[in-house]
């Protein structure tokens, strides 16, 4: 039995071949993706003549090769979701807010604010608290999760 080397190398050239245009393709899509940071925590607010008190401050960056377009923000704790965009300090005026690659977006709510929003859903105690942050397109991305007190605040 003879092997034909001549056409065994031409599969084997096709197949690298097609393997190289999918990972290349692979990659250019995943690039191209609307990707955001989003971060978590309690932070001191300081406000012109208030006193300082804590907040959660939430932020987000464009880490994506695309605008993202944010719809709404939240936060949840177990089985609790709260969209707070409506309660946050943010400017009302530019919503929704388009960030392009690069740009950053943050908003904040006092602690003890969030803390009644939280204990009249439900939310106890001691909870592990996630930021999120949904697009346009129905996409949501999470933040690191952080311990919150809604007993404390």
């Amino acid at each position: 039995m003879t092997t034909d080397w001549d056409a065994t190398g031409k599969l084997v050239t096709a197949v690298i071949a097609v393997y190289g245009a999918v990972v290349a393709t692979y990659n250019l899509v995943a690039s191209r993706r609307r990707a955001l940071k989003v971060q978590a925590a309690v932070v001191p607010w300081v406000q012109r003549g208030k006193p300082t008190e804590p907040g959660l401050v939430v932020e987000a960056v464009n880490t994506g090769h695309r605008v993202v377009i944010i719809d709404s923000v939240g936060v949840r704790a177990g089985d609790v979701w709260l969209d707070l965009g409506g309660k946050a300090e943010t400017d009302p005026e530019s919503r929704p807010w388009s960030l392009e690659d690069g740009e950053d977006f943050k908003f904040f709510i006092p602690a003890r604010e969030l803390a009644g929003l939280l204990r009249a859903a439900g939310a106890l105690g001691r909870v592990g608290l996630r930021a999120w942050i949904r697009d346009s397109t129905g996409k949501r991305f999470r933040s690191n999760r952080i311990t919150f007190d809604t007993e404390a605040s």
